[in-house]
């Protein structure tokens, strides 16, 4: 059974503003570090009891609980006032991922090796870095410590398939492999009542398919000022003869091209396939967030396999929690 808490911190002190607030709301993705926070205050400048509580504002630290468990903490980076309420927007401490540049070398470190070298030449509390073994040698000038870690996770993930997720929870920072994130959409609606799996009751589902990224053929080059050189490639012959050539290229420094017909074979086996995308609204779990693996089995919509949650938006408004979910099939 849900109960959610909204506190402001100040001076040290944890200040409940949830019975002030409306339209709470928190969403991520994995095509953006952080999750995001809203809520909206009401506002009434005539009314001096009110702004007793007209306390929020932006660069406030912010937390988020449900049954003490913290969900979220950041800061308050964007504020909007009407005349009757002010609407809120929080981040999450990645944003102090995305915002600091730096410049940075690194020479035959492993990326897991680099990961923990830069969160602590920064100050930034590490929960847990998987063992990442691929080797990066670079050169980061003006980037952010974001560009840097997701850029290393990249290669990590073009050298050997696997995929991670990089995000920050309790105010520390996470990268684990998808693969290690299953869930489960488990929901208690009443102390007296058992929990259930709310896949059993969907709201609502949209499913789609496409070959718009669709990939076939992937061709590895290399490349310097005089010449360009192709250094592997990879074909999928049954794929291209039923939807015709769909090829691209993959650029890669000299320092990899060793990992050519590995990266071409890992990029083709992603990518040499129709992409199912399937949206659901439910009853909403903690545990649903950007970059988890989800089992769905639902033989109404021929639907039995395993999901990777690639958008995810929580909303909770008087007393009920909702979940919508952008999925990919794996």
């Amino acid at each position: 059974m849900d109960n959610y808490k909204v506190k402001l911190v100040k001076n040290n002190l944890q200040i409940d503003i949830t019975n002030i607030i409306g339209n709470l709301s928190w969403s991520n993705s994995i095509n953006s570090l952080g999750t995001k926070l809203s809520f909206d205050t009401a506002r009434n400048p005539k009314d001096k009891y009110l702004n007793v509580f007209d306390s929020v504002e932006v660069g406030s630290f912010i937390v988020l609980t449900n049954n003490n468990n913290e969900i979220f903490r950041g800061i308050v980076v964007t504020e909007d006032i009407e005349q009757y309420k002010k609407a809120f927007s929080c981040l999450d401490f990645a944003f102090y991922l995305n915002q600091n540049k730096i410049i940075k070398q690194f020479k035959a470190i492993s990326v897991s090796n680099a990961i923990t070298q830069l969160c602590n030449s920064y100050s930034i509390p590490i929960g847990k870095v998987c063992n990442i073994a691929t080797l990066i040698t670079n050169i980061y000038n003006e980037k952010s410590l974001a560009e840097i870690i997701k850029d290393m996770l990249n290669k990590a993930t073009a050298e050997t398939g696997l995929k991670y997720r990089l995000e920050m929870r309790k105010g520390k920072l996470f990268v684990e492999k998808y693969t290690d994130l299953v869930v489960q959409a488990k929901v208690q609606l009443a102390k007296n009542i058992a929990s259930f799996n709310s896949l059993q009751a969907i709201a609502s589902l949209k499913r789609s398919r496409s070959i718009i990224d669709m990939k076939n053929s992937i061709v590895v080059y290399s490349a310097s000022e005089s010449y360009n050189s192709v250094e592997a490639t990879a074909k999928d012959t049954a794929n291209m003869q039923q939807f015709g050539l769909l090829q691209d290229t993959i650029k890669v420094e000299n320092k990899d091209i060793a990992q050519a017909r590995n990266i071409a074979s890992k990029k083709l086996a992603e990518l040499s396939k129709i992409i199912t995308s399937t949206n659901i609204e439910i009853l909403g779990n903690d545990e649903l967030n950007a970059g988890r693996i989800l089992h769905l089995n639902l033989a109404s919509y021929d639907i039995n396999g395993d999901f990777l949650i690639k958008d995810c938006k929580h909303t909770y408004n008087n007393g009920l929690h909702k979940c919508s979910l952008s999925l990919e099939e794996l």
